[in-house]
């Protein structure tokens, strides 16, 4: 939206990123300046994640992003805020966590934990199993039934139009 620049703390505050829409090609890109929409979750030092942080290709340059398990617990919190409305999500985690071990499952719930996202994380976990996806990782039955109906109701969220579209959009998501 065409906002005046005094606006843009006020815009800031009340939100973590920018969404663009390419109108002709469906493309979207989020432009985060803080992690998360809750200031709060994920308390860890910026120069703990840059220390941490995995050098990737973006166009003709380098940048850094987060990776791991920073990536992994980040990536559960983002989707498990917006109740896993795009199913997108849930794919990059599944492609994240494929092939992990039951260690590195236990490692990731740890840090969760250390955090304050071990809801967001074993939520997400629970919602790759509902859509078939063969993770490793320690939960189960009690896990499942614990998380249960916060689980419909993602379910339930997911199968909504997504904001300002007439009906689903699955062609994001990969096979």
């Amino acid at each position: 939206a065409d906002m005046p620049q005094s606006a843009d703390s006020m815009a800031r505050h009340l939100s973590n990123a920018y969404e663009f829409h390419h109108p002709m090609r469906g493309l979207k890109v989020e432009l985060h300046h803080r992690l998360l929409f809750d200031p709060y979750l994920l308390p860890v030092p910026f120069a703990e994640l840059l220390e941490r942080a995995v050098p990737m290709r973006a166009g003709t340059s380098t940048v850094h992003g987060l990776g791991g398990h920073d990536l992994a617990i980040y990536l559960c919190c983002h989707a498990a805020e917006d109740a896993f409305f795009r199913l997108k999500w849930l794919a990059d985690i599944a492609r994240l966590v494929e092939g992990w071990s039951a260690a590195e499952f236990e490692e990731l719930i740890v840090r969760a934990r250390g955090v304050g996202a071990e809801r967001q994380v074993t939520l997400s976990l629970v919602m790759l199993g509902r859509f078939g996806c063969a993770v490793a990782w320690p939960g189960g039955a009690e896990t499942e039934a614990g998380l249960g109906r916060l689980a419909n109701r993602a379910t339930v969220a997911i199968r909504q139009p997504e904001r300002g579209q007439e009906r689903f959009r699955f062609a994001d998501v990969p096979a």
